[in-house]
């Protein structure tokens, strides 16, 4: 024997919180993107700042990781604006595509890679940042 059929109101008011849910899902994922942005582009807008720190710690600008170089010349380019403005360009997409997009597949896959490249940005803004340090403490420790 099957089952009988919901009712039509049945099948509204699920669509009803699956829209409600879906709204939920969005907003979180705008506050995640804020966070992961505002973390990014604060961390491609000091790089630039350590770099006289860096130069009195190793004495030479040479003796920088190679990743602390390339992001210090990125942050520089463009007279230092270029740097945040793809953050903001990014932030930017990740916030409006989703709620602009009536699919919610098609928003997850753009929120998904979105914050995916706002992660990939910060961790390597925070690895050029920390390399120079690990070279110094490596230094001061005598550690080859």
């Amino acid at each position: 024997m099957s089952e009988p059929l919901p009712a039509e109101s049945e099948v509204a008011a699920l669509r009803q919180e699956i829209k409600d849910l879906r709204h939920v899902i969005k907003l979180m994922w705008t506050l995640l993107v804020l966070f992961l942005g505002y973390i990014s582009f604060r961390a491609c807008t000091s790089i630039y700042q350590f770099e006289i720190i860096f130069e009195n710690m190793l004495g030479d600008k040479n003796k920088l990781p190679d990743l602390t170089k390339s992001l210090i010349a990125w942050s520089r380019a463009g007279d230092g604006f270029a740097a945040p403005a793809s953050v903001i360009l990014l932030i930017g997409v990740s916030l409006i595509l989703p709620w602009k997009l009536k699919s919610i597949r098609a928003s997850v896959w753009v929120s998904l890679i979105c914050t995916s490249l706002l992660v990939i940005h910060t961790a390597l803004c925070w690895a050029g940042t920390f390399a120079p340090l690990i070279t110094v403490i490596k230094d001061l420790s005598g550690a080859e």
